[in-house]
């Protein structure tokens, strides 16, 4: 169906010549394939938004927002299916606990594991973290896994699937590119389409917003014209 001057669609920008030949690279979902995909102008802005055409106007992504989201529902689903990927460390990173962490960690050890952790406990209360989630960034190892130890600490009241979307979130936060973080032109474009392959690509687990739209009559009102 048509969308009318002004209204917000989620289709991103056909180039003219694609819509001029009469096809459709769209599939019976409505989704984009591929090939349609790669054609769309990305942009990036400061190393922070990610710039596009749409079909009735333009549309700024927050990267760091929306790596949140995709990582949050990744998380969530690692945690369900229990097939989190692991990268193993070419050094151990280890990690001297206290008495309260380290049994916090025996609680959490298999909800870690589903998430890609490998986890080793070493002499007294010092654990070696072999392997951690593919998209955990490096440097962050030992860190992340204190956060978490944190995190639960203040979650031990809560339900236990509140504890594991509590785990989810911060892994995701911990894990998502950082604002003013450069993303190379593929890896935007990958970060759009895992974002609209989410349940909810229009905000992070807090609440920020991912994107904003604007259509052509807005753009063209900002400049006092008219579509």
């Amino acid at each position: 169906s048509s969308v009318s001057p002004g209204e917000q669609s989620d289709e991103l920008y056909r180039p003219p010549e694609a819509a001029s030949e009469g096809k459709s690279d769209m599939g019976a979902t409505g989704e984009e394939s591929e090939a349609e995909t790669d054609r769309r102008p990305v942009w990036g802005l400061h190393d922070t938004y990610i710039v596009t055409p749409t079909d009735t106007g333009m549309m700024l992504v927050d990267q760091r927002a929306a790596h949140v989201r995709v990582l949050y529902e990744q998380n969530q689903r690692r945690l369900q299916q229990e097939q989190g990927t692991s990268q193993q460390l070419l050094f151990p990173h280890t990690v001297e606990l206290s008495p309260t962490d380290a049994d916090l960690l025996d609680d959490l050890l298999s909800d870690l594991r589903a998430l890609g952790f490998e986890v080793e406990t070493m002499s007294g209360r010092t654990v070696a973290v072999r392997g951690v989630p593919t998209d955990v960034p490096d440097g962050d190892e030992g860190g992340i896994l204190e956060e978490i130890l944190e995190q639960y600490k203040s979650e031990q009241d809560t339900v236990e699937d509140e504890r594991r979307d509590q785990l989810a979130r911060t892994m995701a936060q911990k894990s998502a590119v950082r604002r003013g973080q450069p993303l190379s032109e593929s890896e935007r474009r990958s970060l759009l389409d895992d974002l609209f392959e989410c349940e909810m690509p229009y905000a992070d687990p807090t609440g920020t917003p991912t994107l904003a739209k604007w259509s052509m009559e807005e753009i063209a009102d900002r400049f006092g014209r008219q579509v």
